[in-house]
């Protein structure tokens, strides 16, 4: 196991690399739309984090979901068809994902650390929101669960092919698109019985504590992970 785990950081650590270069790359960008909105009109100090955070945070997210899913489709084949037991690699690929979620997220606190260092010199402690404490409490979570989440979507589209592939597509897209548009349409027709009824669920979410939302991300991820190794135990290596 511990050989399987060593052997499947050497063929992902350059991956990772890539994946901090496209985080930062991010950032940077985050920075130089702020430089744009600096340019066309004003913007709030506080914002001035936030968004560059936003920035930073979505890259690291987007590249796990993307990396953790479309690389389990080449290595799965590759390296049980090599003799990897299928057991060793479910345990080596998200042990393996999960410390590389672990590293994306460092590199982002301390950017947002760096960052609220030089804003709180400019513009005074009370001015920026504690970007480090939030990305902490949220990220450390999303580093187990989001590499198991992203790893099921894959062995899913490895065992059912297109048709996974198009219904994963499907929710994304969904999740993107329309749950804003719904929010949108209950917040307009409040005292409909819809309304009342969407209402009344946002605001027992908003309700939750912070503890209850990171046990439901950690039991997402644990579910998702079940979920794949009962697929890849069955797989077949495909040619």
């Amino acid at each position: 196991m511990i050989q399987s785990i060593k052997k499947q950081m050497k063929i992902s650590i350059a991956d990772w690399g890539i994946g901090l270069a496209f985080t930062a790359g991010c950032v940077v960008f985050g920075l130089i739309f702020i430089w744009i909105m600096k340019a066309v009109g004003s913007i709030e100090p506080e914002d001035e984090a936030l968004i560059t955070m936003a920035f930073g945070i979505f890259g690291a997210g987007i590249f796990i979901i993307l990396y953790m899913g479309f690389t389990l489709l080449m290595n799965f084949n590759l390296q049980v068809g090599m003799g990897c037991t299928r057991k060793d690699f479910v345990v080596s690929y998200y042990v393996t994902g999960t410390l590389g979620s672990l590293v994306l997220v460092l590199f982002v606190v301390l950017t947002a650390a760096a960052e609220q260092m030089v804003y709180t010199r400019m513009y005074g402690a009370e001015a920026i929101t504690d970007m480090v404490s939030a990305i902490l409490k949220w990220g450390i979570p999303a580093a187990f669960a989001l590499p198991a989440v992203s790893s099921m979507c894959g062995a899913l589209v490895l065992r059912f092919g297109k048709t996974a592939a198009w219904i994963i597509w499907g929710i994304w897209m969904i999740g993107c698109l329309g749950f804003p548009n719904l929010a949108e349409h209950i917040s307009e027709m409040q005292d409909s019985a819809v309304g009342r009824v969407g209402t009344g669920i946002v605001s027992m979410l908003k309700n939750l504590p912070g503890s209850a939302w990171t046990i439901l991300i950690l039991l997402a991820g644990a579910v998702s992970l079940a979920l794949e190794a009962r697929l890849l135990l069955r797989q077949e290596v495909q040619a």
